[in-house]
């Protein structure tokens, strides 16, 4: 099949979907090579700034809604100590419990999406690369296509630089690959 293409175009065309190739395969060995689920959670919710938060909130939400509990006399001696700390501390230790069970779903939940980062990455790393191959191909290739007309200086900078970040992204790739593994 004859095209209107440049030998030097089409050399360009492979050098720069080689370069972007090999960078996404590199990224999505780091990316899957990657096996530390620490989260930016810490393991104990009483060390988090966010736990003490959502049991403040919940706290507040169970004293707005629900109000504080009723005292009453024990027995007729006046003594009301013990149901009105109770009743003062019934809304902190709902909230406190609240709040735990709030505070490790989202650790759960960070934890779990860690763990699946990588391979949700990866797949956008392969879908980029079959968009990156179908913009290239219509650059290079297509370029008379009516409607998607560009000048020719336009077409030959837009290859340049796509050239230019397939080779940064090589670059970038292997030095992640070198210094950070």
């Amino acid at each position: 099949m004859k095209t209107k293409t440049s030998l030097f175009s089409k050399l360009f065309f492979v050098l720069t979907l080689a370069f972007y190739t090999t960078a996404c395969v590199i990224f999505g060995i780091i990316l899957l090579a990657m096996d530390s689920l620490d989260t930016f959670l810490d393991q104990n919710a009483f060390n988090s700034l966010l736990y003490w938060t959502i049991a403040v909130i919940a706290m507040a939400w169970y004293s707005y809604f629900y109000g504080l509990p009723k005292t009453q006399n024990e027995d007729g001696t006046g003594k009301k100590t013990y149901p009105i700390l109770l009743a003062l501390f019934t809304p902190v230790f709902i909230g406190v419990g609240i709040g735990v069970i709030i505070y490790y779903i989202l650790y759960a939940l960070s934890a779990l999406f860690l763990a699946f980062i990588g391979y949700i990455v990866a797949i956008l790393l392969v879908v980029s690369l079959f968009y990156v191959t179908w913009f290239l191909i219509g650059l290079y290739f297509k370029p008379d296509k009516p409607g998607k007309m560009i000048s020719p200086t336009l077409r030959k900078t837009i290859m340049s630089f796509s050239f230019i970040i397939a080779f940064g992204l090589l670059l970038l790739s292997f030095y992640m690959l070198l210094f950070r593994i």
